[in-house]
Order: structure tokens, then C-alpha cells, then sequence
């Protein structure tokens, strides 16, 4: 049992057609581009109304008075809904711990004072724009840059330290000092607006749900109005990539809220949408880092000393993948994030900040001794200051690791082949082209960390999955997920065909409605790596399941144990006789075949009791403290 609860060793079927095949059509391809995919902001419902915020056009500014007399007096203006309406009252959804909808706007483009309803979207759109004429501002102080900002803070400043990081960088026989400033985002232009759409009827509530994380809506509406949680319905239709977008943000849940309120207030069907002509959003890459890095003169660094100011959010340390990552044994940090008036900083290219770190300290360091930045991070691979010889001697053995291999080793050797390293690469600075720019090829390594398969504290159930033979033969794969066009359902699909030996085009993917099995949302971190826990624990009961059966309801393989069955391109066969076969679907006919799992059921084969604790705890604790200490 514990051996088959040891993910990391699984290994796909033996026979496996469709894993790691390439040209395989998309589930939902012809859906997209026929134009037949309904999106969120397709929803149209019988008597819907649409809504939409005022923006602030201000920096930083409190809105004193609105026309709202004069706005509902427009012909196809149902509603106007402000800041200080007696039905809000303490109850706008927050944002960053900041309500929805205040009459202080703290950036460029916030909704702020007002949210106006009409029959048409083109009707919110004038009305909006006679608020923007007419309405009163108090215009305040504001700073957009964080070097300017040293006398208000909006969290207060971190320090933290592993080893002796003065005394290594004493001993050290070079010293490296530099700075980074990183300005602007590389993101994405943010051409899909956030939109809700809701419907009650005076019972029952359905959301339509626009964002990566639809699996928290239905709690979070249940505790906001009372309503029981079976009588809440999400959709997640599709939508567009986000790239983090707006989801942390709490924006798409508090979208859901306000539209939710709305329809109960209106009895009508609402959809609310944002307007997202100003960027909404800053990368947690955004600040200035100041790195003083001692190092041998083979290559080996002693020690990081870093600080930052405006990096993310003191959750998730810059220095993550140093500590997971490199055998650098004396690091220390110092972080601050000064109040400005710029958007709030989440997760868009989330994770950049911790590959950043790793990636300016292994190049700048090979830069200065003229090295091959392979060569100095396969000499600092390693965990929480420990070396890959450590790893190798105390932790793969009790894990189930080969110690004789290195990952990092291997992927270096492949893509060095691939790409051919060898003959391209070059220092720094010391080739350019006849046009005079700079010739080169970059490197970066870093371990890649499943962030979210176990701590889930922040969405109200754990990650699940279920898989249902149906009556053909067909198998469905029973996930929870939003959208967002990465084609997840594909891989989902190619690994259950093989895992349950049936043929790709007889398994689908329900993840637009919540069965009560939920997946984490789209991102390299949170993506197979996460949910094909559950998937394939899932086919392989289903597997089972069928194998059990299949002699008690086929005399063709009676006294046949499940060990001597085998199933294959949607037939049940027996190993020692293939001719001796009948179809799935003679099994599935008779009785139900669904299997589920859950990711908590894996905790208990983790040998590291450390991680295991770790695992356990909520998601947005500031979990770092408790993870570096080897």
C-alpha cells in the first residue's frame, strides 16, 4: 500500500499509446475554433441587467459627491448602487483587505463611489461617464515609486537569516555587490475583463463565474447571505489565459458577490461587468534587489546577502528557491514594502521573484570568474544549504530515489545536446554581431516545486478527482477546474486512456461544474504536477474495479484473478490468452464503476515528517519560516 501512494515513483503503463504523444487534437479545439465555446461574458440570460464600476481616474483621491439623482432620472438606467448604500454596509467583499467598493480610491482605474445597472451595457457606459463629468473629487497625496516611500510602510519590514552570512562573507574569497531594479511589468495587456453573471430565484443561486479559482465562490456566497451551499450552483465557462491575472486578487469572487447581491436585490438576473482600460495588477517580480554574494574562486557560494523592497508579499520570500534549491549555506534577507499608490502586487508571472534570485546569483557569479554558469549551479545544487551528496546519503534513499542520479545533471546534459550549448555559448559581453548588438545565449536552473498539491487552507476542500466508467465503455474524469486554454483536459485525457486501457477519444474531461471533486487552478506549479495525483489514483481504482468484475459477470474469464486480466484499447483481455477478450462496456453495463481520490490520502508515505507537517498547513501561512530549517 505505502508503495502505491509514493506518486514520485509512479511511472506511466508500460504500454502507454497516448503519454508524451505529440499532434494529439485538443478536447476542446473544434469547440474554440468554431466559435462555439461560451465564454463568461457570453452568458445571456431571459431579463438580464448589466452593471458596471466607476473607475477612479486619480491616483489617490476620495470621491466627496455623484449625480446619482441624475443618473437614475437616465431612460434604461435600473439602479445606481454607492459606497455608503445602507444594503453594503460593512458587507462590500475585500480586495487585498480593501473593500470593493469604497469612497477612497488608492490607485489609477479602482472602482470607486459607484456601481451603476441598466438595461443595456451601452446605457452603464453613459451613465458611467456622466459620474466621471460631474462627480466631486478630493484629489490626495500619492507615490508611485518605492525608493521615495521611507516613512510609511504598508507591511512591516521582514529579517531572517540561515547560518553565519557576515563571518562567510569575511572568509570569502571574493565579494560580489550589484542591484536590480525591475520597473516595469512583462505581462500580459489584460484584454479580457473580469465579469460575473448571477441568477436567483428566490431559492436558488447560480453564478457564472469568470477567473482560475471558481472552487471557493460557493462557500464564501454561502457565509456572505445564508443561502446552504447546495442551493449555490457555480459555472466556470471558459475564458481566456490569465497568467495569475486577477485571481488572488479576489476580484472575480468579489464580482460574484456584488452581482449575486444585485439579482437578489433586482430580481432579475445581473451581470456585472469590469472595465480593465487600465491595468489592474503588478507583478510580484516588481522592486529593487541589492545582492552581496561571497564566493570561492572555484565557483562554490558561501554566502547571499539580499534585500528587497516592494517584492511580492511577505508570504512568499524571495529567497524560496535559494533554500530549496542550492546548498548555499549562509543566506539572510531583508525585506520592506513601502505604502504606494499603485496597484496591489499578486500573481501575474507568479513565481519570477524566487526564479530571479536564483538565476542572478548563479550568472553574475559565473560571469566574474569567466565560468560556465551550468558548471557553477551543478556545484551549488543542493537543499536548504546541503549538498547533493547529503541528499544523496540522507534523503533519496528514504524516499525512494536512485541516489546514483541527479536531476539537474540530466536536464543540463539534454538541453546542453538540444540546443547546443557547447557551440553557442559564450562569456558575457564577449561576442557581438555585425550590426553591433550583443550576441549570447542565457542559462537558468531551478528546482521546480509543486506549490499547491497539499497545502490548500485557502479554498474550503482539498484537491480531489473521480473517475466514472460509463455504460459504453466511455470514462469521464470528474475535476472541478476554470478554463484558462492551457489544454490541461488533453493531458488529463491522454493519462487516464492509458492508466485505464481505453482509447482517447472514449474520455472526457467535466470540469466546467462543480461535481464535488475539485482541481487546483491552472500554473506551472499547481498544474499535472498537482492534479494527476489524484487522476491517475483514481484510474487506477476505476482499473481495478473493472478487473474485479469482469469474472463475476463474464464467464469468459471466470476464476480469472484481477493480476491475470489486462485491458487494452477498450477491451478486457486475459494476459496469458489475448484472444480470450471482451469489451469494457459488457462490465460497465452491469454495474457502476466510479473510483475517487484525495490528496490527503498520500500525506502518511512522506518518510520527511518535516515536509509532511508542512504539507499539512494552510496555504497562505507564512509557511517559509517553518520549511527552511534543514
Amino acid at each position: 500500500m505505502e508503495a502505491e501512494k509514493r506518486w514520485w515513483l509512479w511511472r506511466p503503463p508500460e504500454d502507454a499509446r497516448y503519454i508524451g504523444r505529440r499532434g494529439i487534437e485538443r478536447k476542446d479545439a473544434r469547440q474554440k475554433a468554431s466559435g462555439q465555446a461560451l465564454y463568461s461574458r457570453d452568458i445571456k440570460l431571459p431579463g438580464m441587467v448589466y452593471a458596471k464600476p466607476l473607475s477612479s481616474p486619480y491616483a489617490h483621491a476620495r470621491i466627496k459627491n455623484i449625480p446619482k439623482e441624475e443618473i437614475l432620472a437616465m431612460k434604461g438606467v435600473v439602479d445606481v448602487v454607492s459606497w455608503d448604500d445602507p444594503m453594503f454596509q460593512g458587507r462590500w467583499p475585500l480586495t487585498r483587505g480593501v473593500p470593493y467598493l469604497s469612497d477612497e480610491a488608492l490607485f489609477y482605474g479602482q472602482p470607486v463611489g459607484m456601481i451603476v445597472v441598466a438595461e443595456r451595457e451601452e446605457v452603464c457606459d453613459e451613465a458611467l461617464r456622466l459620474a466621471k463629468a460631474k462627480a466631486q473629487w478630493e484629489e490626495l497625496p500619492f507615490t508611485l515609486a518605492w525608493e521615495e516611500n521611507e516613512q510609511e510602510a504598508e507591511l512591516p519590514p521582514l529579517d531572517w537569516q540561515m547560518g553565519d552570512v557576515e563571518e562567510a562573507l569575511r572568509q570569502a574569497d571574493r565579494i560580489l555587490e550589484f542591484t536590480v531594479r525591475k520597473s516595469e511589468e512583462d505581462t500580459w495587456a489584460g484584454v479580457e475583463p473580469g465579469v460575473a453573471v448571477a441568477d436567483f430565484d428566490g431559492e436558488a443561486l447560480h453564478i457564472w463565474h469568470y477567473g482560475q479559482g471558481p472552487f471557493g465562490v460557493r462557500t464564501i456566497l454561502s457565509s456572505l447571505f445564508g443561502i446552504p451551499e447546495n442551493r449555490i450552483t457555480v459555472h466556470a465557462p471558459h475564458h481566456g489565459a490569465l497568467f495569475g491575472g486577477v485571481t488572488w486578487l479576489a476580484y472575480p469572487d468579489a464580482l460574484a458577490a456584488i452581482a449575486a447581491v444585485l439579482a437578489m436585490r433586482l430580481k432579475r438576473p445581473v451581470k456585472i461587468l469590469d472595465d480593465y482600460t487600465s491595468f489592474r495588477g503588478a507583478e510580484w517580480q516588481l522592486g529593487t534587489y541589492h545582492f552581496k554574494v561571497g564566493f570561492k574562486m572555484d565557483g562554490t557560494i558561501t554566502a547571499v546577502k539580499l534585500g528587497t523592497k516592494l517584492v511580492g508579499i511577505p508570504i512568499e520570500p524571495t529567497i524560496l528557491k535559494l533554500l530549496e534549491g542550492t546548498a548555499i549555506p549562509n543566506i539572510a534577507l531583508h525585506a520592506e514594502w513601502p505604502r504606494l499608490n499603485r496597484c496591489f502586487r499578486i500573481c501575474y508571472r507568479h513565481g519570477s521573484h524566487f526564479c530571479n534570485v536564483v538565476t542572478y546569483v548563479i550568472n553574475r557569479v559565473a560571469a566574474e570568474l569567466d565560468m560556465d554558469p551550468t558548471e557553477v549551479a551543478l556545484k551549488n545544487d543542493g537543499w536548504h544549504g546541503h549538498s547533493m551528496a547529503w541528499l544523496n546519503e540522507h534523503v533519496k534513499p528514504k524516499e525512494g530515489f536512485d541516489p546514483r542520479r541527479d536531476s539537474l545533471q540530466e536536464v543540463i546534459r539534454i538541453g546542453k545536446k538540444a540546443i547546443g550549448w557547447e557551440e553557442k555559448w559564450h562569456a558575457p559581453g564577449k561576442k557581438r554581431l555585425p550590426n553591433g548588438n550583443y550576441h549570447g545565449i542565457g542559462f537558468m536552473a531551478v528546482e521546480q516545486w509543486a506549490w499547491v498539491p497539499f497545502p490548500v487552507g485557502n479554498i474550503p476542500r482539498p484537491i480531489t478527482a473521480a473517475i466514472r466508467v460509463n455504460k459504453d465503455g466511455s470514462a469521464e474524469i470528474y475535476g472541478w477546474r476554470a478554463d484558462g486554454v492551457t489544454g490541461f483536459s488533453t493531458s488529463y485525457c491522454q493519462v487516464v486512456a492509458d492508466e485505464l486501457g481505453l482509447s482517447f477519444d472514449r474520455v472526457s474531461h467535466s470540469h466546467f461544474d462543480d461535481h464535488g471533486f475539485v482541481l487546483w487552478q491552472m500554473g506551472g506549479s499547481a498544474g499535472n504536477v498537482s492534479n494527476l495525483i489524484c487522476i491517475i489514483a483514481a484510474a487506477r481504482r476505476a482499473k481495478r474495479l473493472i478487473l474485479e468484475y469482469a469474472p463475476l459477470f463474464l464467464e469468459n474469464f471466470a476464476g480469472k484473478t484481477p493480476e491475470e486480466l489486462e485491458i487494452r484499447e477498450n477491451f478486457i483481455f486475459e494476459k496469458a490468452n489475448p484472444d480470450n477478450r471482451s469489451a469494457v462496456s459488457q462490465v460497465s453495463s452491469r454495474i457502476t464503476i466510479f473510483a475517487a481520490a484525495d490528496l490527503f490520502e498520500f500525506l502518511d508515505v512522506i518518510a520527511n515528517e518535516q515536509a509532511a507537517q508542512v504539507y499539512k498547513k494552510a496555504a497562505f501561512q507564512p509557511r517559509f519560516l517553518e520549511m527552511v530549517e534543514p
